[in-house]
């Protein structure tokens, strides 16, 4: 089923002719459900993969979060009105793309590049043997995670081990991932007077309305005591923290909310 939706939802840029007559006819229902458009780049053995959506309400200033040289086409309500009345018999001009995917295996290569590229993972930064020290470290290592994956995938949970209950009062690099899940292992986020001009990481957080809210941290502010709250949830162990079901946004949305989770550093490890 996830095949078929990558092929009917998605275009790839620079495809093959039949493809591209294919991709035309389907551009109806990627407007409607909100489908995506594909870049891809090789440089010898090295696959870069960007995607933005294909069509978005704020248009060109819409960019791909790997690259701004990939925009969105802008929505518009005859545009709407428009794929509504002709999301059917463009489905007829989908069997040239279903004939070219049969017959190239360039295109079947496309396809298997594009859905490793939407296939959220795990990401673990540090070890537990070997834990992030420093909020510079762990800004490094970041850094370095984002560089060196070139498909440019999604985020499901970003496993930070770290030692001496790290702070992170401004972000370093974690948001840019935009994880379901932030699970945080020897570290933790705090609220302190801050110089940055993107502001603190919890308020960040907030600002962005997609973080699991509830009750156990508050941002005390002067300018807004009664803001909500951002939920942190406590488990024992990662693997507690994988099992957690996801919170959907609202009854009408298949949009679930991102969490936080602390975990405490083993015992032994904290007297070493």
């Amino acid at each position: 089923m996830r095949d078929v939706c990558i092929f009917f939802n998605t275009r790839v840029e620079n495809a093959g002719t039949l493809s591209q007559i294919g991709d035309l006819g389907l551009a109806p229902m990627r407007y409607l459900c909100g489908g995506k458009t594909i870049h891809l780049e090789t440089a010898g053995q090295t696959v870069t993969i960007h995607s933005v959506a294909s069509f978005h309400k704020d248009g060109n200033s819409h960019t791909s979060i790997s690259t701004y040289n990939l925009k969105s086409s802008p929505t518009h309500m005859l545009k709407a009105i428009a794929s509504v009345l002709v999301v059917v018999p463009g489905l007829f001009l989908a069997v040239v793309k279903l004939v070219d995917y049969a017959a190239s295996a360039e295109a079947r290569k496309n396809h298997r590049l594009v859905r490793e590229h939407l296939t959220p993972i795990n990401r673990e930064i540090g070890t537990p043997h070997i834990p992030i020290r420093t909020y510079e470290q762990l800004s490094a290592a970041l850094a370095k995670a984002w560089q060196e994956d070139s498909m440019n995938r999604p985020t499901n949970a970003l496993i930070i081990h770290a030692f001496g209950n790290v702070e992170l009062n401004t972000d370093p690099g974690i948001l840019r991932f935009n994880p379901m899940k932030l699970i945080l292992e020897g570290a933790q986020i705090v609220h302190k007077p801050c110089s940055s001009p993107w502001g603190c990481l919890d308020e960040r957080m907030l600002a962005a309305r997609i973080w699991e809210t509830g009750s156990g941290w508050r941002i005390a502010t002067n300018a807004n005591p009664h803001t909500s709250v951002v939920a942190i949830r406590e488990t024992f162990t990662i693997a507690q923290a994988l099992e957690v079901p996801l919170l959907r946004r609202g009854r009408l949305t298949c949009k679930c909310f991102h969490q936080v989770f602390v975990i405490p550093r083993p015992i032994a490890e904290a007297r070493t």
